[in-house]
């Protein structure tokens, strides 16, 4: 096969891959999140502990490392391809330093919704418990839904119980659903917090087995930066369902 041949049958690959699975880990080929995550911890290692650094990603995929940077509160400038956060700048001399001129603060985050799976069906017990990353104990329940054509249902609830950052998000919609296979999928919409506002949240679910707790495992991600962390489920369940 010529050399034009190849290029063109991985970018028919994966085209494929970011079509069906959308801005995910596994939409630029990652077997997981959780991979993909172990990936930018080692590289993460080569980075200075402490003060201001600039990073350059070449072929930053959906920019994927700024989040991680971000749950790590690091204070970083970033060259890369995409819209980032307001707590970072453009580094334009690589200095690891906000100069005057270099822009922060004007772009945001964009949400990027993935392909529905058809025929999924995620049932999360009421009295879900966990212990989120912040050290807070958070309770949960809902249940999402896709039909045949990708249309999507349900509802979602959780609440932080504090005291480090309590707070109580209930669902206004779920606008995706991603299942891989029975074990674990992820649910996407917009919720309110603490009974206002419209925010993005991303809730993936794991069912490891019967029962759920000690083995299923949680986590929630919402558009004001708060994070659960994935956690092994201390009570409910989590069943995950494809129907035809």
């Amino acid at each position: 096969m010529s050399f034009e041949g190849i290029k063109d049958k991985v970018g028919r690959y994966y085209s494929g891959r970011l079509h069906e699975h959308g801005a995910s880990a596994r939409g630029v080929d990652w077997n997981s999140e959780e991979s993909q995550v172990l990936r930018f911890v080692q590289l993460a290692r080569v980075l200075p502990p402490s003060g201001p650094f600039s990073v350059v990603d070449y072929g930053c995929g959906y920019g994927a490392l700024v989040d991680f940077l971000e749950r790590e509160s690091a204070d970083f400038g970033y060259q890369g391809v995409g819209s980032v956060g307001s707590v970072v700048w453009f580094d334009a001399n690589g200095n690891g330093v906000q100069d005057a001129g270099e822009p922060t603060g004007a772009a945001t985050k964009t949400w990027v919704l993935p392909v529905t799976t058809p025929l999924c069906e995620i049932f999360i017990a009421d009295g879900g418990l966990i212990t989120a990353l912040n050290g807070d104990k958070a309770t949960f329940g809902g249940n999402a839904r896709s039909s045949a054509t990708g249309q999507t249902s349900g509802q979602q609830t959780y609440q932080d119980q504090g005291p480090a950052q309590p707070l109580t998000v209930k669902a206004l919609s779920v606008l995706a659903i991603v299942c891989e296979g029975t074990t674990q999928a992820s649910i996407y919409g917009q919720a309110t917090i603490n009974g206002s506002g419209s925010f993005f949240y991303r809730i993936n679910v794991k069912d490891v087995g019967e029962p759920g707790v000690g083995r299923d495992t949680y986590w929630i991600l919402l558009q004001n930066g708060y994070n659960s962390g994935q956690q092994t489920l201390e009570g409910g369940n989590v069943q995950i369902r494809r129907t035809q």
